[in-house]
């Protein structure tokens, strides 16, 4: 079988493209947004179905690995299913993987669209949202705060 692309939706491409550093947002690669996006659609979303992949912007599973976000696509499954099955090398399980992480990073890019509408430049929103994560009652917070 050839190598799993993950799918990028299409309405959006825009918004991704605008989340790079070559726009008003901290990334280098569209894999990245989608990994923060996967990651923050876990924490305040649901899974959200693609409803149109983009035809020319899907990306090569290769570079998710290339980043180490192949991980995080992993970690998403597992926990999302439950089943430490849904690690299997065959096509359906790394089907299974790729669309829980696809649909996560729909969800977060919905959500973060939202969040950043009207910003001029995201690195410092996302900053602050990732401090809003974080929380008071972190306990990372708290063990830095020993220090």
């Amino acid at each position: 079988m050839a190598e799993r692309r993950i799918r990028v939706p299409e309405d959006k491409v825009g918004f991704i493209e605008s989340m790079l550093k070559t726009a008003k947002g901290p990334f280098e690669l569209k894999a990245q947004v989608l990994g923060f996006a996967a990651a923050y659609g876990v924490k305040y979303g649901e899974r959200l179905p693609i409803v149109k992949a983009s035809s020319g912007e899907s990306i090569r599973y290769s570079v998710f690995v290339g980043e180490k976000l192949d991980t995080l696509i992993n970690m998403l499954a597992i926990t999302h299913t439950g089943d430490p099955k849904v690690l299997g090398r065959n096509d359906e399980m790394e089907e299974l993987r790729a669309t829980i992480f696809e649909e996560f990073a729909n969800s977060g890019l919905s959500l973060l669209e939202e969040k950043l509408q009207g910003e001029v430049k995201y690195t410092q929103s996302l900053l602050l949202l990732m401090r809003e994560v974080q929380g008071s009652g972190d306990e990372v917070e708290s063990l830095v705060g020993i220090f």
